[in-house]
């Protein structure tokens, strides 16, 4: 079984384009969890990965979750850890990117795939009507901080990631074993 996660998912595209355009192998069983806030872009997100998992004949190989959260709360990962997470344009609308990457790192299972983009703005930007959360922008430096000890850059370079602060990066997750003598 693999647990794949969309993090502030809206209308879920990533893995609506999963499951539209992949091939499920024989004997493997997806479990896709979508999480987001309470609305109607999640509802709307249940209805087409539903018809989608029908249309296809996924019956027996997806099994499908939604997790409504409240802005402020974190989900919980405690049934099943994480193989792949995807958080795409989430991070700068949270309270506390810190706790949200420390959630996921906890539940994720060494070896895992983390893809993320955290839209990168300036912190004299004092847009507080927008949605973009300032103590989201202020966390930014110790979120990567616990991202880089924790995770591996895959992609792209650190160089490419460092001269575009807003891209898209794949991590894999460090093996947590400690050898002891």
């Amino acid at each position: 079984d693999v647990h794949i996660c969309e993090y502030g998912c809206g209308v879920a595209p990533f893995a609506t384009s999963l499951l539209k355009y992949s091939e499920i192998p024989d004997g493997i069983k997806i479990n896709l969890t979508l999480i987001d806030v309470n609305c109607d872009h999640l509802d709307f997100a249940e209805y087409r990965l539903n018809r989608i998992k029908k249309d296809l004949g996924l019956e027996e190989k997806l099994n499908l979750n939604l997790i409504r959260v409240e802005p402020d709360k974190l989900p919980d990962f405690s049934k099943r850890k994480i193989d792949i997470l995807f958080c795409f344009e989430v991070l700068e609308h949270v309270p506390s990117p810190v706790k949200v990457i420390n959630n996921i790192k906890d539940n994720m299972v060494d070896g895992g795939i983390y893809i993320e983009n955290f839209i990168k703005h300036d912190a004299d930007d004092d847009d507080e009507d927008g949605p973009d959360l300032k103590s989201a922008r202020n966390e930014r430096n110790q979120y990567y901080e616990i991202v880089n000890k924790n995770y591996n850059l895959i992609h792209p370079t650190k160089e490419a990631s460092i001269a575009n602060p807003s891209c898209t990066r794949i991590w894999q997750r460090k093996n947590n074993l400690m050898l002891k003598f």
